[in-house]
């Protein structure tokens, strides 16, 4: 046993990976939990509300711990509308030529990390887990003392 399991009361010393994008659902985070790991719920792609429904789906199916990860993203995107429009209308004979249809492209590439966060502690997961990006010193402050554990790590320099 370590200092990590013991305070988040782990059986096992396994933390499931938070992907992004699909893979982790609420059922994947919970069956972890429930085998005695932590399960974690990759929320980087999450509206604040999914990641309210996502939590709340998650102890619907356990009581056990579980964490929720979040991408911290120091670049805002640069792209415009109109330049996305533009690619998209360049692309769009090689994708007739291949009989396809032109990509549906998401409304913003990036949630906003500052309302995401809220709705993580709202959910009040036993851990939050972060990358690409450090916390800023509010940021660190809104997390309560006792309240989640948290980790993180930059791939920054």
């Amino acid at each position: 046993m370590n200092p990590l399991m013991e305070r988040l009361g782990l059986r096992v010393p396994v933390v499931q990976a938070p992907m992004a994008g699909g893979p982790t659902t609420p059922g994947l985070v919970a069956a972890v939990s429930q085998a005695g790991g932590l399960g974690s719920l990759g929320a980087a792609y999450l509206t604040p509300a999914q990641i309210w429904e996502a939590g709340v789906a998650v102890r619907a199916l356990t009581s056990q711990p579980f964490a929720v990860n979040l991408f911290v993203s120091e670049l805002q995107p640069s792209v415009t509308d109109p330049q996305v429009a533009a690619a998209v209308a360049e692309l769009a004979p090689l994708y007739a030529e291949l009989g396809l249809p032109p990509p549906k492209l998401p409304e913003r590439v990036q949630e906003d990390f500052s309302a995401q966060l809220e709705a993580v502690l709202e959910v009040r997961p036993a851990a939050f887990s972060f990358t690409f990006g450090c916390l800023g010193a509010d940021e660190v402050a809104a997390l309560p003392r006792g309240g989640p554990c948290g980790d993180g790590h930059s791939d920054q320099r």
